[in-house]
């Protein structure tokens, strides 16, 4: 696997030509292995579609869906950077929006409860990591072990790291 860094320019599974901004390292429970795990997270802002427009959006990735830009297709960006200075400097000025991510917990579907009821349960302003999440929702009595189930939502706002974790927060209940 390669070692990526800030600035560098890559393509990945969407279309385009992007480039890293932001690296973040944490830990993750890992629902499989069911233990903590180190995860990253790459942050990329695309220069261009495949056709060569612009096409400036943000998206974050796991480093195994990245592919450097080198050799030919390194050349061919240089040569549109070139070609194209005030869109390149554009491009630079452009400052992405902080991206959310968002951490579900699988809980079975309470009997006499609305997800207001389930809502109303969670602090709005404490901030969780994964696994303290988990845990805060067993502690309430919700089970996650039949069916049918609803979804509380954890949200972490721009992606908030602490400590090597990230830090959602209660978002919602989902009935499915």
């Amino acid at each position: 696997m390669f070692e990526f860094k800030t600035g560098d320019w890559v393509f990945t599974t969407q279309s385009g030509v992007w480039q890293i901004y932001r690296i973040e390292l944490f830990k993750a429970f890992s629902p499989s292995r069911k233990a903590l795990e180190d995860k990253t997270l790459v942050f990329a802002k695309r220069f261009i579609d495949d056709t060569g427009k612009a096409a400036f959006t943000q998206e974050f990735f796991s480093p195994n869906s990245l592919f450097p830009v080198k050799g030919e297709a390194e050349h061919d960006l240089d040569l549109c950077i070139k070609s194209h200075p005030k869109l390149y400097a554009k491009f630079l000025r452009y400052k992405p929006e902080p991206i959310n991510t968002v951490f579900h917990c699988r809980v079975e579907t309470p009997e006499h409860q609305s997800t207001e009821d389930i809502a109303d349960m969670f602090p709005k302003d404490v901030e969780f990591t994964q696994s303290e999440a988990m845990k805060f929702v067993d502690s309430l009595g919700l089970k996650s072990n039949s069916y049918p189930l609803w979804t509380v939502e954890f949200v972490s706002r721009g992606t908030v790291l602490r400590d090597g974790y990230v830090r959602y927060v209660f978002n919602r209940v989902l009935e499915f």
